[in-house]
């Protein structure tokens, strides 16, 4: 039988009514309350001819909306997309469009959604508003952006037979006693938002904030973050009692990073996923007495493998193309075949990365858009980001290439210090580490200091933007050079 996340919302208000649903520094909801909610905005979408096949956008950062509104869609048949995502992209067909008062340019005919679709009470006859619908049907439920191979985003659609098969690879994380976890991602990024359905189906809360001390009082044990969030929230933190887990996604952690966490949480993990495949494997870490860290991967629910290009495995030790396949995975992208090709082959999903399995334990090395042409030679520039992030005094970096006078790409990189440390400071030890990673085109011309690393919203570098700040800056510097000499 499925794993209907909204049908089973009703099972666990009645189980566990007032249980902490979900909650923030402001908000706090509890199931009973949820349930009354979820009931209330499927009957006020019902009423605007929401139905079985229905497409509905809503564009709102509160996350009791996005929450009741997939639920919602989910008692109903209906798909949902984030509205705040579709600006000119390619992606499902909208039937209704739904936006709270907070969204200043809210897509047109969209209709808003006041403070009385959140409003409890008791009186909702749950039978009569899914008369007729049949829950077993396997229809799109989320539509999911992704930025994919290319970083040119796109769409994936998630129906209920994908979305149990999810649940059910991620429901060993909610095993033993009820309690709380964290999403630092925000509530509509694939990542928070697929572990949150999951964690809702067994009584969890679903905790909105990046305050250690609130997560105390919300009994939190479980912690999703980007390596980047985790590190601006527990650089300077003060040692006190651990959080059960964390688990970093959306890009590596280094040795120094775990160190750090390992001051606050017993587990430390490292996931490896998208939201075409979801969860795809974690490493989880170990702290040895020496200071050490080791990896131990375990695998998710879809297989994977590293092949070469003609789709032969590789040896271990051999870097290797990153493919992959199961009940969970997308089967392709939502009216964009020119997206698919290359992507989607043979029954295999290719996220575009690049993989190693050093003795076991399975580590991405880069991707293919992150190989940089520097003067004719080729850089892993996820190499590079790891080796600068490795020297004392970085806490998190990211490399790029930019246009130079001589018509050759110059490799640059964006630094965050730590504090009292410069960029110029660490200059040597950072071009040793690149040279060591990368061969001698790897060290970066110049480095410079940044306040945040420019990321997607699931974590993952963003070096287009890298690039826009520094040519921007590039231009201002002439600009000011041009007036003073004028």
């Amino acid at each position: 039988m499925k794993i209907l996340p909204a049908h089973r919302l009703i099972q666990n208000a009645g189980q566990w009514p007032e249980s902490i649903a979900l909650a923030d520094e402001i908000t706090s909801v509890s199931y009973r309350s949820l349930l009354h909610v979820v009931g209330r905005v499927a009957g006020e979408l019902r009423s605007r001819g929401v139905q079985p096949g229905s497409t509905i956008s809503v564009a709102s950062a509160d996350p009791l909306v996005t929450y009741a509104t997939v639920l919602a869609c989910g008692l109903l048949g209906a798909g949902w997309v984030d509205g705040r995502e579709l600006s000119q992209q390619q992606g499902p067909v909208i039937t209704h469009a739904f936006h709270t008062d907070e969204v200043t340019d809210p897509a047109k005919n969209s209709s808003p959604i006041t403070a009385d679709w959140m409003g409890t009470g008791d009186g909702i006859d749950f039978a009569e508003l899914v008369r007729g619908i049949d829950p077993t049907v396997d229809r799109p439920w989320l539509y999911l952006r992704s930025s994919g191979t290319t970083g040119t985003p796109k769409f994936v659609s998630l129906g209920t037979e994908i979305m149990d098969a999810r649940i059910r690879a991620t429901s060993a994380e909610w095993a033993g006693d009820r309690a709380a976890c964290v999403f630092l991602f925000g509530a509509t990024a694939a990542p928070s938002l697929i572990r949150a359905l999951s964690a809702t189906t067994a009584g969890w809360g679903l905790i909105h904030s990046a305050d250690p001390s609130f997560w105390r009082e919300r009994r939190v044990s479980r912690v999703f973050g980007a390596p980047a969030q985790l590190d601006l929230i527990f650089r300077d933190a003060p040692k006190g009692p651990k959080f059960g887990k964390v688990l970093a996604g959306g890009g590596p952690v280094s040795d120094a990073q775990v160190r750090t966490l390992f001051d606050h949480f017993s587990v430390v993990a490292n996931t490896y996923g998208s939201t075409e495949a979801n969860v795809v494997f974690v490493n989880e870490c170990r702290l040895c007495e020496d200071g050490s860290v080791e990896r131990t991967t375990v695998p998710g629910a879809p297989e994977v493998e590293l092949v070469d290009e003609n789709g032969l495995a590789v040896d271990k030790g051999v870097e290797g193309i990153v493919r992959i396949r199961g009940r969970g995975v997308a089967t392709g992208y939502v009216n964009n075949p020119e997206a698919e090709s290359g992507t989607f082959k043979d029954g295999w999903f290719y996220p575009g990365d690049l993989g190693e399995d050093r003795d076991g334990v399975l580590t991405i090395t880069g991707r293919f858009n992150d190989i940089l042409n520097v003067g004719g030679s080729k850089v892993n520039a996820v190499l590079v980001d790891f080796a600068l992030m490795s020297v004392p005094g970085v806490r998190d970096a990211i490399c790029f290439t930019m246009p130079s006078g001589t018509g050759v790409d110059e490799l640059l990189a964006f630094v965050v210090t730590e504090s009292g440390t410069t960029p110029r400071e660490i200059l040597n030890e950072a071009r040793i580490a690149a040279l060591a990673a990368a061969g001698s085109a790897g060290p970066p011309k110049r480095l410079y200091g940044i306040e945040r690393v420019p990321r997607s919203p699931n974590g993952k570098p963003d070096r287009k933007a890298c690039l826009a700040i520094a040519a921007a800056a590039r231009a201002e510097v002439k600009k000011s050079a041009q007036l003073t000499s004028d």
